[in-house]
Order: C-alpha cells, then structure tokens, then sequence
C-alpha cells in the first residue's frame, strides 16, 4: 500500500519539484549518512526506529528531512509529514493522512476528513495512529517538523506536548523527529545539526548572489554570518538586489548590531539561540531596504508576526475587507494589498526578493521562518504590537465565513491557525485600546466603530472554535467578547444579546441546559425589550427555548414556546416560510413524545407539504421529515405507509448524500426493523447487514 509524502507546508514540493537556484541548500553528507543507517526499513528489524535531529532554528534541519525523503520515499509504504509546532496542528496534518490511506483500511468517516467531513479530530488520529501500529504495517516514515516547545506537564507552555503520546504503540515503523530542543535526544538515536563550515558556508552564499566580490570581503561577511545557513541566505538574497557591495553590507551590518545590541527583550525562546543578535542583522538590513522601496509591504510583514507564519494569501486580506472598519484599517496600515490582488502579489514578490518570506504551491500561499517571523514580532515597537494586535483579530475575526456559506468549513480550517494566534492575544488583552491611544485621526466615533468591530470579531472567533469542535475555546472567546460588549455597549444592547446567545448555544450543545436556559431566557428578555415581543429575532428565542425545554423533558413548556414562535412567525413571514417549518416539524416531533400521534402526523405533513414546495421532494431538508414519518407510521403499525416513506427516505437520501452515509444508513437500519415487524426475515437481514 504505497502512499505519496505529504509535502511540508513550507512549499516544498518533495517528490514534484527540483531544488531552485535561489534556495538555501546544504550539502550535509555525513548526517544524511546516518538519518539513512537508523531509519531505511531493514528485513529483520523488529523494533520502532526514532531519530531526532536537533539544533538552531534556521540551521536546516526541515530541509535534511525533506532531502531525505525526496531520496528515499519510495523504500518507505508510506510517508507522512506532521506540523509538529502544537499539538493542534499535529493533529491536524495527522488527522489529514487519513484521506490517502488505502480505501478500506481507515473508515469512509476518516478518509473524507480533509474534505471537509464532521468526524471528530480526535477520533480520526485515534484511527490513523491505529493504522500505523497494525503488525503488517511496518515501513512507513513519519516526520514530525519543528517540534520546539518543551513540555512540562506541571508548567505546561502555550502549544507544548508529549510528543511520545503521538508514537503508534508498536514497534513498527521509522521515526523522525526535526527540533531544537535537544532534550528530545532520550527518545531514540539523535545527532546534533551543527553550523554550516566554510566550504558549505560559501556555497549558500553564492547559490543567492551571482555577482563578483572579492573573496576577503567574502570570508569576512561569512565569519560576520557564523555559519548560520538562514543569515547567509538573507545576506544573499539582499545582496543579489545590487543594491550594495559586500563592504558596504559589512558597514550597514555593523550600524545595525550596535542599535539591536542596546534592546533588552531576549525573551523570546526561538530568539534566545542567537544572543549576539547577528541574525537578526540580516533580517533588520533587508526589512529596511524594503521599507525604502515599499513602505506597505514592510508592514504587511509586521501584521503578518502576529499571525500563524504559515498560510498567508490574498483571499484571508479580501475576504476581511468586505467589513468597512477592517478595510479603512487595512488600507492605512498595508495600502491597496489587501483590496488589490496584484498590489499584494508585488508585494510579497519583493519580500520574497529579499528572503523574508518563501512562497507556497507556485504562490497560492505564502509562509516565512518562524525564527525570521519571532523576529518581526519583537523588532516592533510595543505601542506598533499593540494596534496590530488588534488590526490582526480583526481580518481573522472577519473573514470568518457564515456557516450558511457553502463549504464554509473550508475557511474555517483554514483559518484555524491563524485564529489561535489571535486566540492567545485576546487572552493575554493585546487586544485592548491602550490608555492615551487613538487612530490616525484622532477620532474618537471611528474609536468607537473599531472597538465594536474587534468585540464582533472575537465574537466570530468563538463561533469558528465552536464550529471545530473546540467548545472551551469558544467560550473563552464568547465570554471576552460578552464581557467588552457589556462594558461599551450594554448588557442589552442587540449585539451583547448576539454573544449571549452564542453562548447559549454553546451550553446546550455542551448538555450544560441549565446554563443554556439562563442565557437564552436573557435573549428572551432583553429582545423583547429592545425589539418587540414579536420580532423575528425575539421568536427565534422562542424557537430556542423550545428546543431546550425539549430536551430537558419539560414538553408543556416546549410545547408553549413552540406556539409563540409558531404564531408570530406566521403573522411576520407567511405560513409556507421555511423557517416556520423547521418549528412545524419540532412541533410534530414533540407531539410524538408526548403520544399525541394525530397531532403529530399532521404537523408532520404540514412540514413535509411546504419543504417540498419550497425546497423540493429530494432535498436533504425534506428528506429528514419523510424518514421521521416512516418512524411515525411504524410505532403506529401502519407498516405499508412506514415501508413507503422509507423507501422514499432511502432513495432520496443515496442520490443527494451517498450509499454510505450514515443518515442513510439510519433509514436503511429502520427499514430492516420494520421487515422484521412483517415477518420479512431474509429482507431484514439484508438491511441489517448492510447497515452494519
């Protein structure tokens, strides 16, 4: 069962593409050498083979293991590459394996989970790291990149992990591990990847600049560089501009290490490899060369640092100007970038020109070295952090699509990232207007419309958390946003009320009823108030506590809800509005709990008459109701009427959603039960075994 590498998300392209001219690349024979003596599968070896390959951030680590792999994916079944950076993103590319494992070998739930299926992450790495430790599964190659954040369970660090819970059990399989922490050396066989020597050194150097210089002048920049493979890149590339000699580089270098030198702030873990600050020289040399040239695209890489430092295209930057506040905020930070597809494009082309970022599958994407991405966040002043910080909640917050857009969880898994970087400024309050701060124009109404739009914006990174099966980080983004909306707006304004409902969503969801009945009586009230008692928004809280009462097996006071909601959206919207049918079916279905089948069946055939004129017979919407019918026909024994609504269900249901669905299999399972009640034994075991 052979597998392709997933390639990193860095935009290599392992198997696919040749090395360009312009990458940094280090030949590092000798350590090939020995990842190749502890990992190349092996006819008799009967234990896991773990390697971890340790050093600085930017000393080539990421690219040894894509080499590797590139030379040798095919003596592996199959190879996967894991972002090994949090545990989130683990288990995300982990969990995306699933789609190119062999048909048959994980479940169809599984496999269509990249796609866009609603399988639960954890269940589906469950799966995948059950697939890897099956005894006739033995060489495959997991990589797992840029695991840098070391654990401790009694001080656990934002993002670190036990990498050891994420091995398969058995000792199968090859392992590698690329990450600066060399505490992970117990873990297997290790080697540490040193600085690049003089040779290795000047052949970096020379893959970005094709120019003449003088070899003194050379050795002198690389002894300035120390080896570092990512330095002597920025270099490079910076150089290949022709916007100076290398003695005059050497100048700027020199003006530039005596100011970084006079900053404090070495706090940062990925920055502490480098306590001379002589990469960061690089990166400050090139970013104001940039500036000079375009101011806007020096600070689109400074938003950029409070974001994730993978993943960066043109449609997050649209898809947030579609709000008016964000796109005025944007415009004066970035200019024209986010709105005009080509301005971006020239953009990070000239970032790219200079080494600061690298583009990703032939440019529909963008990333940039975490180390080089730590160092735009710290060469900012704090006050330029701070209305970043608040710009960067903003485009993510806004660009989260509705959940009525189609393939909306497109974006939103994309966006996953990004959102927990923003997650973590919210929680740390960067995002708070700093006492004495203003906007560029001092106006205290447009303070007031980006105040608002911020809180809107955690609000919707609640929403997106709650959509990816991550309820206690969409509380805490519920909650924070609860808390400012009260403060600015009110505790009944209609937008705190939005939050408030969310919120009670959230419980329900959570089967924490009583919590969710205590916010969703506060919508109750507080819309009746500020709307009407017979506002949409209002009956729509009435339709909720419907539900909620339904659940909590309090039927009377559903029932009653029910009515009020009925009633008004009736009168508002006309008896046939889809929305009225979604509390027309509810109404069926309670009338069921409570045996009153009459009733029942015809708020049922009121539903179904109007989801069919609305929407249409075969629809998915209309489907459910005629399965809810076959179940109400059954419990009262009227079995040809139930056989006919499951058979409609049935069919319906294999042409719009597929053969192996499992709502499908619902009815295919009910209509096994039902053969069963007429004695149709060989029919029923047929539905009973393909249900199963």
């Amino acid at each position: 069962m052979r597998i392709a590498i997933r390639s990193p998300v860095t935009g290599l392209q392992p198997l696919k593409r040749e090395r360009r001219d312009h990458e940094m690349f280090v030949e590092r024979p000798a350590q090939r050498a020995e990842l190749e003596r502890v990992l190349l599968p092996r006819r008799q070896s009967c234990r896991q083979r773990v390697f971890v390959l340790h050093g600085l951030g930017g000393i080539g680590k990421t690219q040894l293991a894509v080499e590797f792999a590139r030379l040798h994916h095919r003596k592996f079944s199959s190879v996967f590459w894991l972002d090994g950076r949090s545990e989130d993103s683990l288990k995300r590319s982990m969990a995306g394996c699933a789609s190119r494992i062999t048909k048959g070998q994980v479940s169809g739930a599984s496999r269509t989970y990249s796609a866009g299926g609603g399988s639960d992450l954890d269940a589906v790495v469950t799966e995948v790291m059950g697939w890897l430790a099956q005894q006739d599964n033995s060489d495959w190659l997991l990589i797992f990149d840029n695991v840098d954040r070391e654990y401790n369970p009694r001080n656990p660090y934002p993002d670190a992990y036990d990498v050891k819970r994420y091995l398969p059990g058995a000792d199968l399989g090859a392992v590698l591990i690329t990450t600066r922490l060399a505490t992970l050396e117990q873990m297997g066989d290790s080697q540490q990847l040193g600085k690049a020597d003089k040779k290795q050194s000047e052949a970096i150097l020379r893959s970005w600049y094709k120019g003449n210089y003088d070899p003194v002048q050379g050795e002198h920049l690389l002894n300035k560089l120390d080896g570092l493979p990512l330095a002597i890149a920025q270099a490079g590339a910076f150089l290949q501009q022709g916007a100076c000699a290398i003695e005059t580089y050497l100048e700027f270098y020199e003006q530039q290490w005596k100011k970084l030198m006079e900053k404090q702030d070495l706090s940062d873990a990925l920055l502490q490899d480098y306590p001379d600050r002589g990469v960061w020289t690089t990166w400050t040399i090139s970013y104001d060369a940039v500036r000079k040239k375009n101011e806007h695209a020096a600070n689109l890489l400074l938003l950029w640092s409070l974001l994730d430092n993978k993943d960066l295209w043109h449609g997050l930057l649209a898809e947030a100007c579609r709000d008016i506040v964000v796109y005025e905020r944007l415009s004066r930070r970035i200019g024209d970038i986010a709105s005009d597809k080509l301005h971006f494009t020239t953009a990070v082309q000239l970032l790219r020109r200079y080494s600061l970022i690298e583009d990703v599958e032939g440019g529909a994407s963008y990333a940039t070295h975490p180390v080089v991405h730590r160092w735009a966040y710290h060469f900012q002043t704090e006050e330029c952090r701070a209305e970043l910080a608040r710009l960067a909640v903003l485009v993510v917050g806004k660009a989260v699509p509705h959940n009525s857009r189609r393939d909306y969880w497109i974006m939103h898994r994309r966006l996953l990232p990004h959102a927990q970087a923003c997650y973590l400024l919210v929680l740390a309050d960067k995002t708070k207007r700093r006492a004495g701060s203003h906007d560029m124009n001092g106006s205290r109404l447009q303070e007031s419309a980006e105040d608002k739009a911020v809180l809107g914006a955690i609000n919707n990174l609640g929403i997106l958390y709650w959509c990816q099966n991550k309820p206690a980080e969409a509380e805490q983004m519920y909650q924070r946003a609860l808390q400012g909306k009260e403060e600015a707006l009110g505790a009944k304004h209609t937008s705190t009320l939005e939050t408030v409902h969310n919120l009670g969503m959230l419980y329900s969801g959570q089967d924490k009823l009583a919590e969710a009945e205590q916010m969703y009586q506060r919508v109750l009230q507080g819309r009746e108030e500020a709307l009407s008692p017979k506002h949409t928004l209002t009956l729509h809280a009435f339709a909720n506590l419907g539900v909620l009462y339904s659940k909590q097996g309090k039927l009377a006071e559903a029932e009653q809800m029910y009515q009020r909601a009925l009633q008004g959206r009736e009168e508002a919207l006309g008896p046939k509005h889809t929305s009225i049918l979604d509390i027309v079916n509810n109404l069926g279905i309670l009338y069921w709990c409570q045996n009153k089948l009459a009733e029942a069946e015809q708020m049922c055939q009121r539903a179904l008459q109007g989801k069919e004129e609305a929407l249409g017979p075969k629809h998915t919407s209309t489907l459910i109701i005629v399965h809810n019918l076959g179940v109400l026909y059954q419990n009262q024994g009227r079995l040809v009427e139930a056989e006919q609504m499951y058979q409609r269900a049935l069919q319906g249901r294999e042409e719009a959603l597929s053969a192996k669905h499992t709502s499908t299999l619902d009815t295919v399972y009910l209509l096994g039960r039902l053969y069963q009640d007429q004695g149709k034994l060989a029919e029923a075991e047929q539905m009973y075994q393909r249900a199963l």
